[in-house]
């Protein structure tokens, strides 16, 4: 699949949120660049928190814990994404990167 397919996944996974209990996406091996991990990136901050001062935090998150991403055409701008992504989800584990086309500045943007 490419950066559309990837969009259309991430797009139909937001949209049925509340119903969705996948916690391993394997995305390896495809063409998914830059605007595919964007629409991952806004998958993995999706949902919503509400604070109740009685109940404490209450909503929906992305259920995700692994995402397989190795073997596409990331490159640091997608890695930059995706590290912005990760400073806002506490739910992912790992995110598997290999053989993407990410360098110095998109690997600092994930540490």
């Amino acid at each position: 699949i490419d950066d559309d397919g990837a969009t259309a996944i991430a797009e139909a996974l937001i949209k049925n949120i509340e119903r969705t209990y996948l916690t391993w996406l394997g995305l390896g091996n495809n063409h998914i660049g830059d605007e595919g991990v964007q629409s991952l990136s806004d998958l993995l901050t999706a949902g919503w928190t509400s604070v109740d001062e009685d109940e404490g935090d209450e909503g929906v998150s992305c259920s995700l814990l692994s995402l397989g991403l190795g073997g596409n055409e990331i490159t640091d701008i997608g890695a930059v994404r995706l590290g912005q992504a990760l400073d806002r989800n506490d739910v992912l584990k790992s995110i598997g990167l290999s053989h993407n086309l990410i360098g110095d500045e998109g690997a600092i943007a994930l540490a």
